[in-house]
C-alpha cells in the first residue's frame, strides 16, 4: 500500500469517528474547505450539501433518522485518494438496519467528495413516514 492510500484511509476513519462523536472541531479538521457530499434524493435528508456548515447540516438531518450508536463499517478499501467504505448503521425506533457504500475522495489530505449510495431505503423511508413506503 502507497503512504497516499494509507493516509487517506486514515483520514477517512477519522473523518468517520469524528463525525460519530460529534467532535466538531476534529470534523473541521478533516474536511476540506470545498467540500461536497452527496445524499441519495429519495431519501428525506437527501441532497447535495457543500462546506463544513453543510455537511454538519446533513449530518444533523441524518440523525434525525439513522442511529450512529447502531453503525458498523464493514469494509474500507483505499486506493491512493479514493476511499470507500462499505456500513450497516440503525434506523432510529425499530431494528432495522440500512446498508449503504460510500465513496470519498481526498484532496490535499482533507476529504474532498463523498458520494452516499443505499442499498434498500425503504427502512429510511418508513421511518420518515413517507407515504408509500412498504414499511410505512
Amino acid at each position: 500500500m502507497s503512504d497516499t492510500t494509507d493516509r487517506s484511509k486514515q483520514l477517512v476513519q477519522e473523518f468517520y469517528a469524528s463525525a460519530a462523536s460529534g467532535d466538531g472541531a476534529a470534523l473541521a479538521a478533516c474536511v476540506h474547505d470545498d467540500f461536497e457530499l452527496e445524499e441519495p434524493t429519495c431519501l428525506p435528508y437527501g441532497g447535495t450539501y457543500q462546506g463544513l456548515n453543510g455537511l454538519q447540516a446533513a449530518l444533523a438531518r441524518v440523525a434525525a433518522v439513522l442511529d450512529f450508536d447502531k453503525l458498523e463499517v464493514e469494509s474500507m478499501v483505499a486506493d491512493g485518494e479514493q476511499v470507500v467504505v462499505t456500513l450497516r448503521v440503525g434506523v432510529q425506533g425499530s431494528d432495522a438496519l440500512v446498508r449503504n457504500a460510500e465513496h470519498w475522495t481526498v484532496r490535499d489530505g482533507k476529504v474532498w467528495r463523498g458520494r452516499v449510495f443505499t442499498f434498500d431505503p425503504s427502512p429510511v423511508l418508513a421511518a420518515a413516514g413517507a407515504p408509500g413506503s412498504a414499511f410505512a
